[in-house]
């Protein structure tokens, strides 16, 4: 016996006892003497014409087509991306690394999230030098692109810049420096001190005793105090004192790295 057009007829013993099914059915027996039944189809099913090679991850492109990813390959064992990036979607969230060992320090503790890396982050900035009078940056001060980079909360960065002598100060300019504009406002839990040590400067008047000239970031800021470090009268170098506007010459020159720790 046979079937019509898109029929499947299975016949596993003698004594079969059918009809001819329609179009999309299939007939099966059980064995002697057993009535054959009707049995509908399997629907049209996903498009597997795109069936991944091997190790390529299997992606639905719409609800009833699969295809595979050249772009994402996968061994068993270790996955990678052939080409294009690795989106983490959700701020807060990035590549946990909490299955590692943690450290066995005596006093050290790793922090709550302490081994997630959720941040990743280079460009550059634009750096202010302000004075405590009038209190706003009015003198011109021209950067040559000082970068940072931030993985995690710290933030790695560079300054180079100087004051410009033909951007004069408004008369009355007076008092502490602040550097101004960080990237990110420092973290505010704890005692957290950031810093940038100048490795180089010129044209600063009054500091010719002075043997570092730093910059220090205190809680919860997005600024730096600028210090000059000097020897006292035993030539040892305990004097922290604020580098202040009267220090700079008309083309005073800063150049330097840091770093510092934040929590936005």
């Amino acid at each position: 016996m046979s079937g019509i057009v898109g029929s499947f007829f299975n016949h596993r013993g003698s004594g079969l006892v059918a009809n001819l099914g329609t179009d999309g059915h299939s007939f099966n027996s059980g064995g002697a003497g057993v009535k054959a039944v009707t049995e509908a189809a399997a629907a049209a099913g996903v498009d597997t014409s795109g069936t991944p090679a091997n190790n390529q991850l299997a992606i639905f492109t719409d609800a009833d087509t699969v295809e595979g990813s050249s772009n994402v390959v996968y061994d068993g064992t270790n996955m990678t991306l052939t080409g294009g990036n690795l989106i983490i979607g959700t701020a807060g969230k990035g590549i946990d690394f909490s299955a590692q060992t943690q450290t066995a320090a005596t006093g050290a503790t790793a922090v709550a999230n302490g081994e997630v890396l959720d941040h990743y982050e280079e460009g550059t900035w634009t750096p202010t030098l302000v004075a405590a009078t009038p209190g706003d940056p009015t003198f011109t001060v021209s950067n040559y692109d000082p970068f940072y980079t931030r993985i995690g909360n710290r933030v790695f960065l560079s300054v180079n810049f100087y004051k410009r002598g033909d951007g004069a100060a408004p008369s009355g300019t007076s008092g502490d420096l602040t550097l101004g504009a960080l990237p990110f406002a420092s973290m505010v839990t704890g005692t957290n001190y950031g810093f940038i040590d100048l490795h180089f400067w010129t044209a600063f008047h009054a500091v010719s005793n002075a043997v570092q000239i730093t910059f220090i970031n205190y809680d919860g800021t997005s600024t730096m105090d600028a210090i000059k470090v000097q020897d006292d009268a035993d030539g040892y170098m305990n004097l922290w004192t604020p580098l202040v506007f009267s220090d700079l010459g008309g083309w005073s020159h800063f150049s330097g790295l840091g770093q510092y720790m934040t929590e936005t």
